[in-house]
């Protein structure tokens, strides 16, 4: 092939797009978030501006997401690794209270607009009503979801 190359990358170090369409996305931890359906360019410049990435069909939640290159890490023949945690992957952890009582399951993440911060989790109680974490109120998010409060304080005051 003719190369025809001026102030750019060599062609040995490009990759074509569409090779990246159904490669796994992966979080920072490794956990599979789905596969890249679309790979979207800026509109002047083509740079890579994003991906939508699939989510797996009984994967909760199940809808597309897309991450833009900011969160993404680096893209390997196999993968697309994120540098973050998409807030999405706490749904379906358990939430436990300080004292380790398991309160229930996350059902939703409340994020700070169309940023990766979180402002607050939902939770539904066990036959219960959908209880609302605010992040303040969180210790540590890992395994499960551990709040700061015992069960004994949470069923007195709740998490405000």
């Amino acid at each position: 092939m003719e190369s025809y190359v001026e102030k750019s990358s060599q062609f040995e170090q490009t990759k074509n797009a569409r090779d990246l369409l159904g490669i796994k996305v992966l979080s920072m931890s490794g956990e599979v978030l789905g596969k890249v359906l679309q790979v979207q360019l800026h509109e002047k410049t083509n740079a890579l501006e994003g991906i939508i990435c699939k989510r797996a069909m009984f994967r909760k939640p199940s809808y597309n997401c897309y991450f833009c290159e900011k969160y993404i890490d680096r893209i390997t023949h196999d993968a697309i690794i994120l540098n973050i945690e998409p807030a999405l992957v706490w749904v379906g952890h358990k939430v436990v209270s300080n004292d380790g009582k398991v309160l229930g399951k996350i059902t939703n993440v409340n994020r700070v607009n169309d940023t990766n911060a979180i402002d607050s989790l939902l939770f539904k109680r066990f036959f219960f009503k959908t209880v609302r974490i605010p992040i303040g109120a969180v210790k540590q998010l890992g395994k499960s979801v551990v709040v700061k409060k015992d069960h004994a304080d949470i069923k007195k005051n709740g998490f405000e």
